[in-house]
């Protein structure tokens, strides 16, 4: 049996140079899919994550159960925040699953920030933005 793995629409063998005919070809993860996974690894529960999102619980029920496929952006972004993951990848299935972890002193400045009004968040980020170029660090 080859080991195969899924990349972009088809399979390739484990050397990545030749499509693998012989492979089982299965589908990608489909939303609903990748829904289930973090969900069970959340320990929440529908009625739960139906009350985060201000949705009623059948609309959460029918997202498990694959029958709606038109999830709104909103919708899809608080889905991935209350989940925990990354919401282009519980949306398309591609790029990173997890989010970055933040260190405590990051939460704590991130915090600072939010609670900072238009005009001193520019200020700020005018700062950061200097000092990032100075160090070569800013694109």
């Amino acid at each position: 049996m080859l080991n195969s793995v899924y990349h972009g629409r088809r399979y390739v063998n484990n050397s990545g140079r030749m499509p693998c005919h012989t492979a089982r070809v299965d589908t990608p993860p489909s939303f609903t899919d990748r829904l289930r996974l973090v969900f069970e690894e959340s320990g929440l529960t529908q009625a739960e994550l139906a009350r985060r999102l201000r949705v009623p619980r059948a609309t959460v029920n029918a997202w498990f159960q694959g029958r709606s496929i038109n999830l709104t952006h909103d919708n899809l972004f608080a889905l991935a925040d209350a989940l925990n993951v990354v919401a282009r990848w519980l949306g398309t299935g591609r790029g990173r699953k997890e989010l970055a972890k933040l260190q405590p002193n990051h939460t704590e400045l991130l915090r600072c920030y939010t609670a900072l009004d238009q005009k001193e968040r520019a200020a700020v980020d005018l700062i950061v933005h200097q000092i990032a170029e100075k160090h070569d660090r800013y694109r």
